[in-house]
């Protein structure tokens, strides 16, 4: 089996200057935990998680603001929070040996590119635990 056969195609891409805010929305009405972060050539140069999420949010604790998000904490552009140069993976990589990665380096998710390097899909958690729950 192949990560082609099991990803969830086109995935939700942002650019890297949106504003934190507009992402988070466009996560909530998607109902999605991963973004990817694409340049305006539409090549991948990062991955927003709600892990990335949360340590930019327990940072703003850290430094004892007045609110823990505030006003110009959500105007931040998505690549100041984002995971930079993500591990990533082709449709065509063998399924068995991604599980492997992605449970060795507990990732949720990885990002699928297709033969020019971009965005083809993305293989998360969901799309293994739907993989195993048609084989039981």
């Amino acid at each position: 089996m192949l990560v082609g056969d099991v990803m969830t195609p086109a995935p939700l891409c942002v650019r890297r200057l949106l504003p934190l805010r507009d992402a988070l929305e466009q996560m909530r009405d998607h109902a999605v935990r991963h973004l990817l972060v694409v340049d305006d050539d539409g090549a991948l140069v990062g991955l927003l998680t709600e892990r990335d999420l949360k340590r930019y949010m327990s940072r703003a604790f850290e430094t004892k603001l007045e609110k823990p998000i505030d006003r110009m904490s959500m105007l931040a552009p998505v690549e100041q929070v984002m995971t930079a140069a993500p591990f990533t993976v082709r449709t065509h990589a063998p399924l068995r040996d991604v599980v492997l990665a992605m449970h060795d380096k507990k990732f949720g998710a990885v990002p699928v590119l297709d033969e020019e390097g971009k965005p083809a899909g993305i293989l998360s958690s969901i799309d293994l635990l739907r993989v195993l729950a048609a084989r039981l």
